[in-house]
């Protein structure tokens, strides 16, 4: 019996070292999108094909995700710019997730259809009580229909006081300063604004101009897809995301 376990023991080791030995390690279920559920038991395997990254025109940011607005009451508006940064075209709902007791937050779409390649806009509207003044806080998601995305985009609202700004269609006198990234002036001058939508204009200033006040000022971040396009050849500003200056003069 010593003769046998011996060598046995002798076997086992010479195996061993041959790398003959069937132990292995279990293997680790694929997970596609690194949500830290396998693909076998995620009900959205993919779902780092669909993402939507909601930014706010003001250039504002605090934080991923997080800006600091200033509005006047009763009634003021922004612009959410909304990018498809997912691998597929998708469509996503929007809804006010949170919002202050006696205020009134609505978005001019609820349902978006974004393609990988768009930069798009969706306009908020808030109806705030007059008597308002102080800072609070206003959220927005986005869910996409294609899998479990949940994106939100938390505004800080510095509420100043009751003052006429200007909304759709006011016919505004906006004195501006372009520059670009680094600091380096483009361009400056004032210039008449049709409010919320001026063929005259890029898309990004008449919209950001929306919800002013007389003597406000600001500043605006517009995305290329905004402004000039994404291409460098077709426009010389092409490609670029510009800083824009923003002073209310006047508007009706």
């Amino acid at each position: 019996m010593r003769i046998i376990l011996k060598c046995a023991c002798v076997l086992f080791i010479i195996l061993l070292a041959c790398g003959c030995t069937s132990v292995e390690k279990p293997k680790k279920e694929k997970d596609s999108d690194n949500d830290g559920v396998p693909d076998s038991k995620d009900p959205f395997p993919d779902a780092k094909n669909w993402w939507v990254n909601l930014t706010f025109l003001d250039d504002t940011k605090i934080s991923e995700g997080v800006y600091e607005i200033v509005l006047n009451t009763p009634n003021d508006e922004g612009v959410i710019i909304v990018e498809n940064s997912g691998m597929l075209n998708d469509t996503f709902l929007f809804n006010i997730d949170f919002c202050p007791n006696g205020w009134s937050v609505d978005l001019e779409k609820t349902e978006m259809s974004v393609s990988t390649t768009d930069v798009l806009w969706n306009k908020i509207f808030f109806k705030i009580p007059t008597e308002t003044k102080g800072n609070y806080e206003v959220k927005v998601n986005a869910t996409s229909k294609g899998g479990n995305v949940y994106s939100v985009l938390t505004l800080r609202c510095n509420v100043k006081g009751s003052a006429s700004v200007a909304l759709d269609g006011a016919q505004a006198i906006v004195k501006y300063v372009l520059t670009d990234t680094s600091g380096n002036e483009i361009d400056s001058g004032r210039i008449p604004v049709k409010v919320g939508n001026d063929p005259n204009l890029i898309e990004g200033f008449y919209l950001g101009v929306a919800g002013m006040a007389r003597n406000e000022q600001k500043r605006i971040r517009v995305p290329p897809e905004l402004a000039y396009g994404t291409d460098p050849e077709a426009h010389e500003l092409g490609g670029q995301v510009l800083i824009f200056d923003l002073t209310m003069i006047y508007f009706v």
